[in-house]
């Protein structure tokens, strides 16, 4: 995966990786419409076929769902590279 930080993502800027698994890596960014720090999660698309990456996106978005409960200033973004 190509290293992303310094590099934009639509109105996230990255800053650093803090972390990496088999399917993505989650960077701290800035978001500059909301002026805060945020977690971006980018899916390695490059081995994956059309129907393991839906799956992975709807399970992300599961994910995603129950773990914010509750938590109204954190944001979840997935980005594919």
């Amino acid at each position: 995966m190509t290293n992303l930080i310094g590099q934009s993502l639509g109105r996230y800027h990255i800053l650093e990786q803090l972390g990496e698994g088999g399917m993505a890596t989650v960077y701290k960014a800035f978001d500059t419409r909301l002026e805060t720090d945020v977690a971006v999660k980018v899916i390695r698309t490059e081995n994956l076929t059309l129907g393991t990456m839906e799956r992975a996106l709807k399970r992300f978005e599961r994910g995603l769902s129950g773990s914010l409960h509750g938590i109204p200033h954190i944001w979840g973004c997935l980005f594919s590279v």
